[in-house]
């Protein structure tokens, strides 16, 4: 019923009208909505805000936004409706006063409902979405009034933004024939058109402003993460106000120990090569344990696992490292296929084996040597498997930003302070560059931090200019 007498009140009005329209593209189209005649009718966008409403009542969200001009009114009703504050989004930046693109009162980090009132390709939808985030803003949902079926939606999904209509053009031309408004061939014309007429992610992106870079907060990805391991470091991360990841590429015990524990407050993941241990024993395990019980971090085995099904199932159960006992994630290689990941996420129970879930498994995208293999070809099957398997990979090591799965990570290495190529191929970049070109989450840094000459001060650094990099990255600023 809310559907039909939505579709009778938009054509009786005048607002969806049917015929030969030239769009704003110069694509001719069978039909036509313009809904910035709503305005016109008080009634018509009280009911609609009405709608709107109780779409949203059960959502959790600070503010609610309108994409300018023409759903500013509307947003300004839902508003009222909910109670809820609204932000004030302007198209154009002014040239005086405060020259800020949002007005209201609002705090980094709050969630933002981003309201418009058709979606075609999206476009609109992202700018304004961009906007919100520039200002650390959170934008929860995008929701529109018409959805016009031609690719919008998915494109929005491409940029991993959560997004729903109220309305599909296609449903609502459907009653309009049912109740004989249009005519079958009318109808007919405009299915036929929007399922011809999609417009494609590389056509939808092409006007986006970028130099505001999409940057999701710890937040809402830990909001999107499912498996255990992102949600702990996620909370890690947000409780310690840290990012950063150290590489402990240190081969005697007990200096690994001692820099380890100096570091420790200052870090949400150890990265080990437990195979770099000259003098490893089980005693080293047990006091790894201790140090991570006692100063809340993560430990991953970078052992890059490379291997058929089999072999890698054995190196990660059994074997004098028993690396399934202690570690609480792993990366992977892909060069075996999706084989190496279905082995590990398998879990059969060995009688060797004392692990009691699969393993959280980073895999390896790039790798940051300068002749390195891992072309773009190979990326892209790396991320192919990630996606399959998003129940056990919980993120990529990367030095670009790729397209996962909802809450899995970005894991970028060789990060120093100062921007260098190494004399074995090793390339380093800053933070500041890792979070405003390459996407990433965390950062990982070995020698600038145990080749110093106080691993913990420099660890307390590259913690501090981290943490800067993140929150500027959620501001739009190009810093470092």
């Amino acid at each position: 019923m809310q559907e039909e007498l939505f579709a009778f009140k938009l054509f009786d009005k005048g607002i969806i009208r049917f015929g030969e329209f030239t769009l704003k593209s110069g694509i001719t189209s069978p039909f036509y909505i313009d809904m910035r005649k709503l305005c016109a009718y008080p009634t018509i966008l009280k009911s609609l805000a009405v709608i709107i409403a109780k779409q949203l009542k059960d959502k959790e969200f600070k503010h609610i936004c309108g994409v300018p001009y023409a759903a500013l009114a509307l947003s300004s009703l839902v508003a009222q409706e909910l109670n809820i504050p609204q932000i004030l989004m302007r198209k154009e930046q002014k040239k005086y006063g405060t020259k800020k693109m949002l007005e209201g009162v609002f705090k980094r980090g709050d969630e933002v409902v981003l309201i418009d009132d058709v979606i075609t390709s999206g476009i609109s939808f992202i700018e304004s979405a961009n906007k919100l985030e520039a200002e650390a803003l959170v934008p929860s949902l995008l929701l529109s009034i018409i959805d016009r079926e031609q690719g919008g939606s998915k494109n929005l999904d491409a940029h991993h933004y959560p997004n729903e209509s109220i309305f599909k053009i296609s449903e609502l031309a459907q009653i309009l024939n049912q109740h004989q408004k249009i005519t079958d061939l009318q109808y007919q014309q405009l299915i036929t058109f929007i399922n011809k007429q999609k417009v494609s992610i590389s056509t939808s992106t092409k006007n986006i402003n970028s130099s505001i870079k999409i940057r999701k907060t710890y937040k809402t990805l830990a909001q999107e993460s499912q498996h255990p391991f992102n949600k702990k470091l996620l909370q890690l991360i947000q409780q310690k106000k840290s990012n950063l990841c150290f590489s402990a590429d240190i081969n005697d015990k007990t200096k690994f120990l001692e820099t380890v524990k100096s570091v420790a407050p200052h870090i949400v993941i150890l990265k080990t090569h437990i195979d770099i241990i000259s003098n490893f024993d089980t005693e080293f395990i047990a006091q790894l344990k201790l140090l991570r019980a006692k100063h809340n971090f993560l430990i991953l085995e970078d052992r890059k696992f490379a291997d058929i099904g089999n072999t890698v199932y054995h190196q990660y159960y059994k074997g004098i490292y028993k690396i399934a006992t202690w570690a609480d994630a792993i990366t992977v290689h892909a060069v075996a296929g999706a084989a190496s990941v279905k082995a590990l996420s398998e879990n059969k129970k060995g009688s060797e084996q004392a692990a009691q879930h699969s393993p959280a498994i980073i895999l390896i995208s790039q790798m940051s040597t300068v002749d390195t293999l891992t072309d773009e070809a190979y990326q892209e099957k790396v991320v192919a498997i990630a996606k399959q398997y998003s129940d056990v990979v919980v993120g990529i090591v990367s030095q670009s930003k790729q397209a996962l799965a909802a809450g899995q990570l970005h894991l970028t290495p060789g990060i120093k302070l100062t921007v260098a190529k190494d004399a074995m191929g090793q390339q380093y970049d800053s933070p500041a560059k890792a979070f405003r070109e390459k996407g990433t989450d965390v950062i990982i840094v070995g020698r600038g931090i145990y080749q110093s000459e106080n691993p913990q001060a420099s660890a307390t650094h590259y913690q501090r200019v981290g943490w800067e990099a993140y929150l500027a990255g959620l501001n739009g600023l190009i810093v470092g």
